[in-house]
């Protein structure tokens, strides 16, 4: 009977040791220091399966604004204005999407000579004109300037898209599964033909309409030029001054 129990024991350790051995231990220890790590006793890299995982979202959007807007749009090719369209400005594509009763229409944005729009919500009203005409850093931009302050020394805005990627790392368990669209605003104003970006008022010293006049109204103003509602007071004052 003795013999028989350690005959028993023997053969259950043995099973024990084979049964271990099927599992690399460089992975076992990997599972020991996350439940180590882990304050919920969960390994940051354990897979639930049976359980979906959550998919990534977009998070952002392409247009410049996602809101339809009555449109009034000017082509390249005639002097006729396309008039009382709802459109939203694709900046991805650089094509501006319009409704109608047949579906979506899109315009290549290189067709577009200006266009205005009536924000459906706030009822404000956005000017945009074409890039063509005009160069930066010697080359040519594409798609729209947004037209902030019109005149002789105008301020435009420009819109670019990036794209961030997901950065989810599944053994890791770690990272977004978002993709996030950014859109970019930069701004210029214009010497002659040559767009040159305000990011400062050091850039504003390149446009030949800054007098001490300017200088003294943004200094007693207190206006900064990285701020928008700032920047188009300062145009807004140099236009004035230039009637």
């Amino acid at each position: 009977m003795k013999i028989s129990l350690i005959v028993l024991l023997a053969v259950f350790c043995l099973h024990n040791v084979w049964g271990q051995s099927s599992v690399p231990t460089q992975i076992r220890a990997q599972w020991t220091m996350d439940r180590l790590t882990d304050v919920n006793g969960l390994g940051n890299s354990d897979l639930l399966y049976g359980i979906p995982m959550q998919p990534g979202t977009v998070v952002g959007n392409v247009y410049a604004d996602k809101k339809w807007n009555k449109t009034t749009i000017l082509l390249n090719e005639s002097d006729n204005l396309l008039e009382g369209y709802w459109l939203k400005y694709n900046l991805q594509e650089q094509t501006v999407e319009v409704k109608t009763s047949t579906g979506v229409k899109i315009i290549d944005g290189a067709r577009i000579r200006s266009m205005v729009w009536i924000d459906s919500l706030t009822k404000e009203t956005h000017y945009f004109i074409s890039s063509t005409p005009y160069t930066y850093q010697g080359t040519k931009l594409t798609g729209l300037l947004e037209v902030l302050v019109d005149g002789t020394t105008p301020l435009f805005k420009y819109y670019r898209i990036s794209i961030i990627k997901p950065t989810y790392n599944v053994a890791m368990g770690s990272g977004s599964k978002d993709i996030k669209i950014l859109i970019n605003e930069t701004y210029f104003g214009k010497k002659g033909d040559e767009l040159i970006q305000i990011k400062s008022g050091k850039d504003l010293s390149l446009i030949p309409e800054i007098t001490n006049e300017v200088d003294n109204h943004i200094k007693a103003n207190k206006l900064s030029p990285k701020k928008e509602p700032d920047l188009i007071r300062i145009f807004e004052f140099m236009n004035k001054g230039s009637r």
